[in-house]
C-alpha cells in the first residue's frame, strides 16, 4: 500500500512539473542595446594621418538573461583621417534567439566646410605700388572653394586670382583669416610670394557661418611683373 501511494505521488509530481513547464511564458523580447553618446561628429586632424576615434561605449540588457553586453558584436570601421560618414552596427541575441541591432553614425568633418562652394561673382584687381584697386573694372572671376578630405580647416581656392581654372591655391582657415604656405605656383614662372593681412583689404572672412564674401590681398612675381593684387571672392 505504501509503495502504491509513493508511486501515485511520483506520477502526480511529474504531471505537475509537465503542466508547469507547459505554462511557462515564451521569451519573445529582444535585448535592449544602449549607445553611450549616440551619433558622433568629429573634426579631421590638423595634421594628415594623426586622427583617432575612440568607441564611446555601449551596454546591452535582456529581461531574462540580464546583462549581455559581453555578447554584443560590433561591425564597421571609422577612418578619422578621411572626411565622410561611417556606420557602426551593434548586434546581440539572447538565449531564446531574440536579436537586437542598433547603429551609430560617426561623421568626420572639415570645420571649414562653411566656406565651400562657388563664388561666381568674384573679381581680381592688381595695381603697381599696392593700390588703389579698381574693383569693378575687372572681369568676373568664377572661383570655387573645396575643403580638404584629410586635414581640418585646409581649403583649396580654385581659379585663384583669375590666373586660370587649373590654378589651385591651398590655405588654412584661422578664425576669420586665411594663412597660405608660400611660395605657391600660379602657373609657368608666376608665383604667389606674399600675403598681406593689414588694411586696406586684408585677408579676411566676413563670417564663420556661410560668408557671402572673403578677400585676399597678395603679391605675385613672374620675373617681370611684381604686382600687388586683391581678390574679392563673392557668392
Amino acid at each position: 500500500m505504501k509503495k502504491q501511494i509513493l508511486a501515485i505521488a511520483a506520477v502526480a509530481f511529474v504531471a505537475g512539473a509537465v503542466m508547469m513547464s507547459g505554462c511557462k511564458k515564451e521569451d519573445t523580447t529582444a535585448p535592449v542595446i544602449t549607445l553611450t553618446g549616440g551619433n558622433q561628429t568629429q573634426s579631421l586632424p590638423s595634421t594628415a594621418g594623426n586622427g583617432t576615434w575612440t568607441e564611446p561605449g555601449f551596454t546591452a540588457e535582456d529581461d531574462e538573461d540580464g546583462n549581455v553586453t559581453a555578447n554584443v558584436n560590433v561591425s564597421g570601421t571609422v577612418n578619422p583621417n578621411r572626411k565622410g560618414s561611417y556606420v557602426i552596427t551593434y548586434t546581440v541575441s539572447d538565449k531564446a534567439g531574440n536579436q537586437a541591432s542598433v547603429t551609430r553614425t560617426v561623421t568626420i568633418v572639415n570645420d571649414a566646410e562653411y566656406l565651400a562652394g562657388s563664388y561666381p561673382n568674384s573679381t581680381d584687381s592688381c595695381a603697381a605700388g599696392g593700390g588703389p584697386f579698381p574693383w569693378d573694372t575687372t572681369a568676373n572671376n568664377i572661383a570655387d572653394v573645396v575643403t580638404s578630405d584629410s586635414v581640418n580647416n585646409l581649403i583649396k581656392i580654385n581659379n585663384f586670382g583669375a590666373f586660370g581654372e587649373s590654378i589651385n591655391i591651398w590655405a588654412t582657415v584661422n578664425g576669420t583669416n586665411l594663412t597660405f604656405p608660400l611660395p605657391q605656383s600660379l602657373g609657368g614662372t608666376a608665383q604667389l610670394t606674399s600675403i598681406y593681412i593689414t588694411n586696406p583689404n586684408p585677408t579676411a572672412i566676413t563670417s564663420t557661418t556661410a560668408p557671402t564674401a572673403f578677400t585676399v590681398k597678395y603679391q605675385w612675381n613672374d620675373g617681370t611683373n611684381n604686382d600687388v593684387c586683391v581678390s574679392w571672392y563673392r557668392r
